[in-house]
């Protein structure tokens, strides 16, 4: 496993990780409101639960779509690898199989049709 690879799966597992657990902050923070009558009780948990579940979810929500971002680098570092490597046996076969014609000229799709 390359170490491209190992990042990427270390974003995924993060941000899988921290999604859930703010959702259950916000969770307990709701809990402990709803079970409180008086405000001066209920703002601290609003903010240790609210705030900082929201924090931790959207922190989750940015590594996970790092992760993906991440993936789809390797992914177009493969398919240039293999482009290039595509393009250099092309160039090294028979030039003489299809010559390609240099000398056409390109015409708008309404002249062509005709």
């Amino acid at each position: 496993m390359s170490r491209e690879q190992r990042f990427q799966q270390i974003l995924t597992i993060v941000g899988g990780f921290l999604m859930p657990l703010g959702l259950a902050v916000i969770g307990i923070g709701w809990y402990g409101t709803a079970h409180t009558g008086y405000v001066f009780e209920q703002i601290p948990y609003m903010v240790s639960g609210g705030l900082l579940g929201l924090g931790l979810t959207f922190s989750g929500a940015l590594i996970f779509f790092s992760s993906w971002l991440a993936r789809l680098v390797q992914l177009q570092r493969e398919q240039a690898a293999l482009t290039a490597q595509l393009i250099k046996q092309l160039s090294t076969t028979d030039s003489s199989a299809a010559p390609i014609r240099r000398d056409t000229e390109i015409l708008p799709i309404r002249e062509r049709v005709r």
